[in-house]
C-alpha cells in the first residue's frame, strides 16, 4: 500500500507570520511497506493571482496576472513505520499580506510531496497567513491628518433639476488599526425637493486587480450605518456614530504589483429613482497603531511578554492558540506535467474576518513536476480546503494580556 498519510504541521504555529520570521514544522509519514522515494522534499512558496473577464460568447476577454514573492525549497531525506522529518525556513522579507478577494488573492502555504519510483507521487500542503508590517507612525503625516470633506450636490430626477443635498464627513485623524474604532461626524442636509429615503454611512474596502495595461475595481462593505428619512429641507446628524476597524489587510497592500487596496468612508444619500448622491473619503489602515491612540481607548500595559514591532508589542507565540494540522489521505494523482495556460479563477467567496464571512481555499492532491512548484498554488484545483486569512487585531473592548490578538 507504500505511503498512506501525509502531515504537515507547523510548529508552533503561529496565527500569523511576519516577513523575516522563521517557519519551523515537521512533515511526517505513516508508511505501511518499504516504499522507494527519489526524495521528500518541502516547499514554501507565496504567490497572488488574479484573474477577471469582459464581455460574452465569442468576444469574452480574459485577463490574468500572476506576482511571485516567495519560493524556497529543502529536501528532508523505506520499510513500513512512521517518520518525521523536521524542516525550517526564513521568510523573504519584505512580503505582501495574505489577501482573499472576488478576483484575486496573495497565498502563502507549504507543501511536502514525496517522490516516488514508478509510482503517483504524494503530496500534501498547509496554508498559513502572512502580514507585513504597516506602521502608522511611519507615515505620521498622513496618519493623524484629520478628516474633513464636504460636497453639494444637485440631485437631478428626469428633466427635473432640484436643489443640492449638502453632505459633510469628519473624523479625528486619517490612520487606524483593526479593533480601533473610528468616531466620525457627518450631516446631510436636503435642500432639494426630493425626498432622501435614508442616509448610510460605511466603512468599504476597495481592491484594485491590476493586469498590463488593465483594471477591475471590487467593494467590499466591512461596515454599515442606516438613519432614517429625510424631507425637503430637513436636515440629519451623524454624531459621534463609532465604526470598529474589522481584521482587514493593510492599506495599499505592499510590495504587491497585482493587486491595491484602498479603504474609504463613505456617506450617502438614498433617493429612489433619481441619482444617489455620496461623500467619500479616504482611510488608512495598518496593524502598529499611533501612540497613545490605544491608550485613549482602553489598552494599557499588559503582561505576557512579547517581541518589540514598530511601537507595539507582539504577544508571545505561546500564548497564540494550538496547531492546527490539515492530515490528507494519498493515493491519487499523476505526474503529468501542470499546464500554465490551464488558468482557473480563484474561489468567489470572501475572506472568513471575525464579522462572519467565509473563504476556500482549493487545494489538490494531485503531483506536480519539480520544475513548477508554484504554480500549483496559483490556480483553483480539485480537493477543498478551508483557508481564510487571520489578521493582526488590537483588542481595545475585552482587554486582558498582550496588546495584540489575532482575529
Amino acid at each position: 500500500m507504500g505511503v498512506v498519510k501525509l502531515v504537515v504541521e507547523l510548529k508552533p504555529h503561529h496565527p500569523v507570520y511576519v516577513p523575516g520570521q522563521v517557519l519551523k514544522g515537521e512533515v511526517s509519514m505513516v508508511v505501511m511497506n518499504s516504499v522507494t522515494c527519489r526524495e521528500i522534499r518541502v516547499n514554501v512558496f507565496g504567490g497572488g493571482y488574479v484573474m477577471w473577464k469582459r464581455g460574452s460568447g465569442k468576444r469574452t476577454i480574459t485577463y490574468i496576472s500572476r506576482e511571485y514573492f516567495m519560493n524556497l525549497g529543502v529536501k528532508v531525506w523505506q520499510s513500513s513505520g512512521i517518520y518525521t522529518y523536521p524542516f525550517t525556513f526564513r521568510f523573504a522579507n519584505p512580503l505582501p499580506s495574505s489577501v482573499e478577494g472576488m478576483h484575486g488573492y496573495v497565498r502563502y502555504e507549504v507543501k511536502a510531496v514525496v517522490d516516488r519510483v514508478r509510482a503517483f507521487n504524494t503530496t500534501t500542503s498547509l496554508p498559513f497567513t502572512v502580514n507585513s508590517i504597516v506602521d502608522l507612525n511611519s507615515l505620521i503625516s498622513v496618519s493623524r491628518k484629520p478628516i474633513r470633506k464636504e460636497a453639494d450636490q444637485t440631485t437631478c430626477c428626469l428633466f427635473c433639476t432640484s436643489g443640492p443635498i449638502h453632505l459633510t464627513l469628519e473624523a479625528a485623524r486619517t490612520g487606524y488599526v483593526p479593533g480601533e474604532e473610528i468616531v466620525v461626524y457627518g450631516q446631510v442636509a436636503n435642500h432639494s425637493n426630493s425626498v432622501i429615503k435614508y442616509s448610510e454611512l460605511s466603512l468599504v474596502q476597495q481592491l484594485t486587480y491590476h493586469c498590463k495595461k488593465r483594471s477591475k475595481v471590487e467593494l467590499q462593505t466591512l461596515h454599515r450605518e442606516y438613519r432614517p428619512e429625510v424631507r425637503p429641507g430637513g436636515r440629519q446628524d451623524w454624531s459621534g456614530v463609532k465604526i470598529l476597524v474589522p481584521p482587514v489587510p493593510p492599506s495599499y497592500l505592499p510590495w504587491c504589483q497585482i493587486i491595491d487596496i484602498k479603504h474609504y468612508l463613505v456617506l450617502s444619500a438614498k433617493l429612489g429613482l433619481c441619482r444617489n448622491v455620496m461623500l467619500s473619503a479616504e482611510v488608512l489602515i495598518g496593524n502598529v497603531p499611533l501612540p497613545n491612540t490605544l491608550e485613549e481607548e482602553g489598552v494599557v500595559g499588559g503582561g505576557g511578554g512579547g517581541r518589540q514591532v514598530g511601537s507595539v508589542i507582539i504577544p508571545r507565540p505561546d500564548l497564540c492558540p494550538a496547531p492546527l494540522t490539515w492530515q490528507v489521505v494519498m493515493g491519487v494523482g499523476g505526474d503529468e506535467e501542470i499546464d500554465p495556460h490551464r488558468l482557473q479563477e480563484p474561489a468567489r467567496v470572501m475572506p472568513r474576518y471575525t464579522y462572519g464571512c467565509y473563504s476556500t481555499y482549493k487545494s489538490s492532491s494531485k503531483s506536480s513536476s519539480q520544475a513548477a512548484p508554484v504554480r500549483m498554488m496559483l490556480k483553483r484545483n480539485s480537493g477543498n480546503k478551508s483557508y481564510s486569512p487571520r489578521y493582526i487585531t488590537y483588542n481595545t473592548s475585552n482587554y486582558s494580556h498582550g496588546d495584540v490578538t489575532f482575529a
